[in-house]
């Protein structure tokens, strides 16, 4: 009987701490919403009559980066890596630093032989394409060359079709 006694008082002490470290436990952090999640930006290099390359990447909101070689790359077919989502908020800003949604949707010099980008973004529920080739304003050509840089910097690429 005794025995039962202390084994009860035991089971109640543990359950009084139990309850006390539960009110200790800090929450894990909740997951933060990804207001660029339905967003992505796409560049389209076209060619030249010589050996320019020609590729599209698309980023997505979410972090997937998408890579497709055509011609002139180290890379043929189509590849997917990741990047930091919250990097797209950066994007976002340099997107909207450049003025980006005010430009205007073409950019042409009467050049034959210059290569092209456009550039197609989903952004907040808009679309906006700026085409160019050759005639960007500089803002613009920083911005593509920043999309390709984010592009160089992942090493972890999936092949998902080769061409």
């Amino acid at each position: 009987m005794r025995s039962l006694l202390i084994l009860s008082i035991c089971l109640l002490s543990l359950g009084n701490i139990a309850c006390k470290s539960k009110d200790k436990v800090k929450p894990q952090a909740e997951n933060v919403e990804n207001k660029y999640q339905q967003d992505w930006i796409k560049l389209t290099r076209s060619g030249c009559f010589g050996p320019c390359p020609i590729y599209n990447i698309t980023i997505y909101g979410n972090g997937i980066v998408r890579y497709e070689g055509i011609r002139n790359t180290d890379k043929i077919g189509m590849f997917i890596g990741r990047m930091d989502p919250m990097r797209y908020q950066e994007i976002a800003e340099r997107m909207e630093a450049i003025g980006f949604l005010e430009m205007q949707d073409v950019y042409e010099t009467k050049v034959s032989d210059m290569p092209g980008s456009t550039i197609l973004v989903h952004y907040g529920g808009l679309e906006k394409q700026v085409v160019e080739n050759g005639d960007a304003p500089t803002e613009l050509t920083k911005f593509q060359n920043y999309l390709d840089g984010i592009v160089a910097e992942i090493s972890d690429w999936k092949e998902v079709m080769r061409k």
